[in-house]
């Protein structure tokens, strides 16, 4: 049976569609991580959808969301805060920077310095930041939306593979079928529809689905199937697939969420785990060119529970 939780779920998935015509299984992909507390990383051409799809996910959940427009000469300072100093007090007072909200829409990750990506480091795995000596922990939920276009590289600065494994799921949009662009035009004849969607998560409810999300039953045979994939994939692709323990987890938790969202079973089957391998794998593997069906060749040998 379907719980209100879930069927909040579900409108939240309705709600973003309802901007974004024929993504429904995008959609559902994102907000399946946004509700399990994942971070995500949407990498496509420019024009295509990426950051509406983040602005509508963001308005459609309840909590705090703030954006950050990624620049060569944005600082770590501008993201974490700092510490100035009160004159009426007579001593420094930290300021939250805008990291500190549920939603962080980081726009065009990939255009800020080395040295400004790596304040989202902390964040995004432990979810607490730094400031000279003092750690600050940051609100729940906290989820980072950040956007990337993979091909206009002038200006830009390639993510590290520190920063890629913190993302739980990598996914492009794709350009639209013919259907689906005449639909766009139809949308935006008068503004953007993302402008007029309304809240319809608070962010207890959000921090509730998380919880839940954990609960649903995964059996130790197909617990050892997403290890043994990992596990090969390691093994055909050498160096290229240096797939941590981070990957295996979130891969599990996917899925978790992915079957809890849809609400037809309360078990995890191979098939999800199965689905989700592409978004949850794919930038974690650092062979230039990497493709579906070398993963998928690297799955051959490995044996699926029935």
């Amino acid at each position: 049976m379907t719980s209100n939780l879930q069927r909040t779920a579900q409108s939240v998935v309705k709600n973003v569609a309802s901007v974004l015509p024929g993504k429904e299984n995008v959609i559902e992909l994102v907000i399946a991580t946004v509700i399990s507390g994942g971070h995500v990383l949407l990498d496509d051409k420019p024009g295509t959808g990426k950051t509406t799809l983040a602005k509508a996910i963001a308005q459609s959940l309840g909590g705090v969301t703030r954006r950050i427009q990624c620049t060569p000469d944005l600082t770590p300072g501008d993201v974490l805060g700092g510490r100035y100093y009160n004159f009426n007090r007579g001593d420094f007072t930290f300021h939250q920077g805008p990291i500190f909200s549920n939603i962080v829409l980081a726009d065009e990750l990939n255009r800020a310095t080395p040295r400004t990506q790596s304040a989202f480091l902390e964040a995004m795995s432990e979810n607490d930041v730094t400031v000279e000596s003092d750690t600050y922990a940051l609100p729940k939920p906290f989820v980072v939306i950040a956007t990337q276009n993979p091909m206009d590289q002038a200006g830009t600065f390639p993510l590290p593979d520190a920063q890629l494994d913190r993302f739980a799921i990598r996914i492009s949009l794709q350009l639209p079928t013919r259907d689906e662009e005449i639909r766009m035009l139809q949308s935006h004849i008068i503004d953007e529809p993302v402008t007029h969607l309304m809240s319809v998560c608070r962010s207890d409810e959000w921090l509730q689905m998380t919880l839940e999300v954990r609960k649903v039953s995964i059996h130790p045979d197909v617990q050892a199937f997403t290890v043994d994939v990992i596990r090969a994939i390691r093994l055909h692709l050498g160096v290229t697939a240096q797939l941590s323990p981070r990957a295996a987890l979130w891969l599990q938790r996917i899925a978790q969420s992915l079957t809890w969202l849809r609400a037809e079973k309360d078990y995890v089957t191979p098939d999800v785990i199965i689905e989700a391998i592409p978004y949850v794998l794919m930038h974690r593997c650092t062979g230039s060119g990497l493709s579906l069906e070398q993963l998928q060749s690297a799955m051959t040998n490995v044996k699926v529970p029935t």
